[in-house]
């Protein structure tokens, strides 16, 4: 097996620094000793439309390859893909949305800085190979060395799209461009995946893409396939495309048998194998069964067979899962498949958006890890592919580059609902995905920025302050401050206890910890929002929540002044679901119900403390009298 050359190793070292520290401390250090191998193999527009098991077209392909894999491994329905090659190809390596990647059609180039799954399984001390398609890279990032720039030890296929001939093409071996191959693509792949999993004495990793089914739909040789009545001329192509379509799929299978029979029993019963599609069935082969094709955000362009089979599925054989999944799951699905712990051996950055769904291959009763699918295309030529897509179980919602929205059941993707009326439960599920979809596309930005004391908390001292945001950011102690309005001067925050949960995007600073609590008074509450930043790719807080990168966010907080607002002589104890509307201080005083700490509950109100919410004047501390009147 050729290992990295010099030329290689300079061009990796641009990637990122903390990729490239990862690696160093894992690299070979803590492998599993009983980690399995894994086969990824990945068919070039190949939809679920297309294929039997999947399928309720009137004629698929036979593949009893595929129908053997699920049959002993497990058939995910509701796989979402991108709607086009490059961009399914960078989620899946990365682990992230292409949104953060910047791949969003095909042929862009997939950054240097992006950590991979390669990177991943060479951390754990696999070997690992790519072997056909790769279509991620240009003269910006390396180009042919571009696939072991980016962790794969041994790369060789061609490095472009679609192939202009599957008998006469070209392809890269470790960068080196080799003669003219005349062997049938899909065959050729299949030879260099047997004589790469040949050599290897441990654990590996090996990702095989395929250029078939993708066009052009030459006719494969005639003994990988059951068409032998076609001609294989251009011209009965052009006119009966299905097909030579259909012939090349059943020659993929055919082929992926010969290379699972070739593999030593032993490895193969130590090997895990995932078989995909990158998106929908090319248009003009397309069954119909579905909405939409290739290239499109409808079911018919991104929803993509996906069959596991192997040592790591337990309990029933044979069995669907309806579970959303998507490919930026794969990343860290396929580590764990393999019996890896994502944790460990994931490079910084990588995998932001990936959610394993390997339990389910060992517990078919688990619920769904996504409430919601996600899909995006942008930066093609032809605007009206543009836009997102997001869905739950039930519905879909899909805005488009030009800003037009469409909403389905996904029961029926061909009715927009939006055009006939919406009931009370599409309406509640249409604004739900509508939110969803900003809180994961949205530059970051603060949700929710609260004072949580708690309901049993006398609200006349602060106790806790926590800030929600979208996604995961950069933060620490000194990016909060706090004012003490009252007496115009900040608060040290140093005494107290700071805490960032990277689960749930939640900064907390414990108030609790200072040498004194803080005093009754009116605070303003600010983030100081260019030091906040976005950890996927550095962007720069939203501070004014609107999208765009503005002034720090700040927030008023309560204030409560100890006194006696009915004059009864007495001091009680104050709840949370009140505040003080009118005349301050005085017999007649009037109130207004809130719930300010988000409990739900509107509790009792004493009239031992007097609250007062976002004053528009500074009060004194321990005062009942004001410089003007509350505004609530």
């Amino acid at each position: 097996m050729k290992i990295l050359t010099d030329r290689t190793l300079r061009w990796r070292s641009v990637r990122g620094i903390a990729c490239l520290l990862s690696c160093s401390i894992f690299f070979g250090c803590s492998s599993i000793a009983d980690a399995d191998n894994v086969l990824l193999i990945i068919a070039d527009d190949l939809g679920t439309d297309s294929v039997g098991m999947f399928s309720t077209a009137a004629s698929t392909a036979p593949t009893p390859t595929l129908d053997n894999l699920a049959t002993n491994g497990v058939r995910f329905t509701r796989c979402w893909s991108n709607p086009t090659c490059s961009p399914s190809r960078a989620s899946l390596l990365t682990g992230r949305h292409g949104f953060r990647t910047g791949v969003g059609s095909p042929g862009d180039p997939i950054p240097l800085s992006e950590g991979t799954l390669a990177d991943a399984f060479n951390n754990a001390g696999y070997a690992t190979a790519c072997v056909g398609k790769w279509h991620l890279s240009n003269n910006s990032n390396g180009r042919n060395d571009n696939p072991n720039l980016m962790g794969f030890t041994h790369y060789c296929g061609p490095t472009g799209g679609g192939l202009p001939d599957f008998f006469a093409w070209t392809k890269v071996i470790n960068g080196v461009t080799q003669p003219q191959i005349t062997t049938y693509a899909t065959t050729e792949n299949v030879d260099d995946a047997i004589d790469w999993i040949d050599d290897q004495n441990g654990d590996w990793f090996c990702w095989l893409a395929f250029n078939a089914p993708h066009t052009p739909f030459h006719l494969p040789p005639n003994d990988l396939h059951s068409y032998n009545s076609l001609s294989g001329t251009q011209t009965d192509i052009d006119a009966n495309p299905l097909p030579y379509y259909q012939a090349a799929v059943e020659a993929l299978d055919t082929e992926v048998g010969r290379l699972l029979n070739s593999i030593d029993p032993a490895v193969l019963a130590n090997t895990n194998v995932i078989f995909i599609g990158d998106n929908g069935t090319p248009r003009q082969v397309a069954s119909r069964t579905l909405r939409g094709a290739k290239s499109s955000l409808y079911e018919g362009g991104v929803n993509v067979p996906c069959i596991v089979s192997g040592p790591v599925v337990a309990g029933t054989l044979n069995r669907t899962n309806d579970s959303n999944i998507q490919f930026v799951d794969f990343f860290k699905s396929i580590l764990e498949i393999a019996g890896l712990d994502a944790a460990i051996h994931t490079p910084a950055g990588a995998a932001t958006d990936s959610v394993s769904f390997a339990n389910y291959l060992a517990d078919e009763d688990l619920a769904s890890v996504h409430d919601c699918h996600f899909t995006t295309a942008f930066n093609n030529q032809n605007v009206a592919q543009n836009g997102n897509a997001i869905a739950n179980n039930e519905f879909k919602f899909v805005r488009y580059g030009d800003g037009d929205e469409e909403f389905f059941s996904r029961a029926d993707e061909r009715t927009n609902l939006l055009a006939v009326g919406l009931n009370g439960i599409q309406t509640e599920n249409y604004l739900e995905l509508i939110e969803k979809m900003a809180v994961l596309i949205d530059p970051p930005k603060v949700v929710a920025f609260e004072r949580d004391g708690g309901s049993d908390i006398r609200p006349d001292q602060f106790h806790e302050v926590k800030i929600v945001f979208n996604q995961e950011v950069n933060i620490s102690i000194d990016d909060l401050l706090v004012r003490n309005e009252s007496v115009m001067q900040p608060v040290d925050l140093t005494g107290s206890q700071f805490s960032y949960d990277t689960n749930t995007f939640t900064a907390t600073w414990d108030l609790s910890t200072q040498s004194s609590p803080l005093p009754a008074a009116y605070y303003t509450l600010e983030l100081v929002a260019p030091q906040i930043s976005s950890v996927d790719d550095d962007t720069a807080l939203d501070g004014n929540g609107d999208g765009t990168s503005g002034p720090n966010y700040v927030q008023t907080s309560y204030v409560a002044i100890p006194g006696d607002a009915d004059l009864d002589g007495e001091v009680s104890v104050l709840g949370d679901g009140f505040a003080l509307v009118s005349n301050l201080g005085a017999v007649g005083a009037t109130w207004s119900q809130g719930d300010f700490n988000g409990d739900g509950n509107v509790d009792v109100l004493g009239d031992g403390f007097i609250l007062v919410a976002n004053l528009q004047r500074f009060v004194t501390d321990g005062s009942t009298t004001l410089a003007s009147s509350a505004n609530p």
